[in-house]
């Protein structure tokens, strides 16, 4: 018989002053028809914004990097600073904190560019983090 493990995941208010911003995207084949969503929630848990829409053919990765994106325009467009930005992709956080390299030669378009080259001299109050258990922000 498998081993079956059970991990709960809790999401976290950001601490007062802060707003948080989930974002995620995927494809249905890689490349395939693809989709990004993201939510911004302020201290107190409640919804600021929400927003989907369905991207043309593109792999997971891009429509991930999409939403990121939208999500941090939102955000710095009507200042909702400090922002925390949670994200599942651990690729597109490092890459984004400069961390790692980005792993492979790919034309990125546009959007996804601009993600990559975030000045974090002009956004020190971004915060990037991937969604992990047990660890409140």
């Amino acid at each position: 018989m498998p081993h079956i493990q059970c991990i709960t995941v809790q999401w976290w208010n950001p601490r007062q002053g802060r707003f948080k911003c989930n974002s995620d995207g995927g494809s249905k084949g890689n490349p395939g028809p693809s989709s990004l969503a993201f939510c911004v929630r302020n201290s107190r848990g409640e919804f600021i914004h929400t927003s989907s829409r369905g991207i043309a053919n593109t792999i997971c990765l891009v429509a991930k990097a999409k939403a990121m994106h939208d999500g941090i325009a939102y955000c710095v467009q009507l200042q909702l600073l400090p922002l925390i930005l949670k994200t599942d992709s651990l690729i597109l956080m490092k890459v984004v904190d400069r961390e790692w390299d980005v792993p492979w030669s790919i034309k990125l378009p546009a959007v996804a560019r601009r993600l990559v080259n975030i000045d974090k001299m002009h956004l020190p109050s971004l915060r990037f983090k991937t969604f992990i258990a047990r660890e409140p922000d």
